[in-house]
C-alpha cells in the first residue's frame, strides 16, 4: 500500500503541499485580561501571515500539473482562508493532502482562524482536520513518530537527514523577498520531497524519486517561478535526475 492514500502502480492522483505562517494576532492578545498573553498557550492567538501551496499530480512516469504559489495574508486573511479551503476542496475524493506537522498546527490554526472570522461555510478545512491519515500525509508524524519538535524532528533537521537540501538563502539583494514567503516556498518543496521519498519507498523504486525531482526541478527553474531561494533545491534535483540517469 503506498504510503499516502493506497494508490498503486499506474495510478495518478492530485497531491497538494500546505504550509501556513503565522503570529500573535494583535486582536486576540488586546481581549485577554490586561492583554497578558504570558497564561495561555500561544497556539490560540495566532493568526495567518503567509500562505504556501504547492500542487501536482503524481503518475508513474513523474510529476505533472505542478503549481506553486505564496501569498502574504497582509490584513486579509479571510481571503487566504477561502483559497486555503477551495484549494482543500479541489482535491476530490482520491487527492492527498502533505504537510509537515500540519496535524498539530496549520489545518487546526485554520479550523480557528475560520470560526474566529464567522467563515462556517468553509466545509473542507473542517472536513481535511479529520482527515483519514491515508489521506493527510503528515510527513513529521510518518517520520519523526509523534508531535511538536519535542517528539519529531523540525523540517529542516529531517531534510538534512535525508540528504534534501536544508538551508534557506538569505534575501537576494537583486529580486527581494518577504522572508515569509521565502520560508513558505522553501517549506513547501522540501516537505513534498519528504513525501516523495515515502512515495518512493512504498513503490521500491529510487529512479521513480530521481525522477519526480527532477520533474520538479525543471518547473522551479522555469520563468515565472524561478527565484533565488529555491535554486539550492532546484540544483540539487538536476544532479539527482542526471546521476540516476547516468546509472541508468
Amino acid at each position: 500500500m503506498s504510503a499516502s492514500a493506497g494508490a498503486g502502480a499506474g495510478e495518478s492522483k492530485r497531491v497538494l503541499v500546505l504550509d501556513v505562517e503565522c503570529g500573535v494576532s494583535a486582536e486576540a492578545v488586546a481581549l485577554l485580561p490586561n492583554g497578558d498573553a504570558a497564561g495561555i498557550d500561544r497556539r490560540f492567538l495566532q493568526e495567518l501571515t503567509a500562505v504556501a501551496m504547492l500542487s501536482f499530480v503524481v503518475a508513474d512516469d513523474g510529476l505533472s500539473c505542478i503549481e506553486l504559489s505564496g501569498s502574504l495574508v497582509e490584513g486579509d486573511e479571510r481571503e487566504a482562508l477561502l483559497r486555503i479551503d477551495a484549494a482543500l476542496r479541489g482535491l476530490g475524493a482520491g487527492g492527498v493532502l502533505v504537510t509537515h506537522n500540519g496535524v498539530a498546527h496549520d489545518l487546526p490554526l485554520c479550523l480557528r482562524r475560520c470560526l474566529a472570522n464567522w467563515m462556517f461555510g468553509c466545509q473542507a478545512v473542517r472536513e481535511w482536520v479529520d482527515a483519514d491519515p491515508h489521506r493527510h500525509v503528515d510527513t513529521l508524524l510518518r517520520c519523526g513518530g509523534g508531535r511538536g519538535r519535542a517528539a519529531g524532528p523540525a523540517l529542516t533537521d529531517l531534510c538534512a537527514a535525508l540528504g534534501i537540501e536544508a538551508a534557506v538563502p538569505a534575501r537576494s539583494s537583486s529580486r527581494p523577498v518577504d522572508a515569509r514567503i521565502r520560508k513558505g516556498a522553501v517549506d513547501v518543496v522540501r516537505t513534498a520531497l519528504v513525501y516523495l521519498h515515502l512515495e518512493a519507498m512504498a513503490r521500491g523504486d529510487g529512479t521513480w524519486l530521481a525522477t519526480c525531482w527532477g520533474d520538479l526541478a525543471a518547473h522551479l527553474l522555469s520563468g515565472p517561478v524561478r527565484a533565488d531561494h529555491l535554486l539550492p533545491l532546484a540544483r540539487q534535483g538536476l544532479r539527482v535526475a542526471e546521476a540516476a540517469g547516468a546509472r541508468a
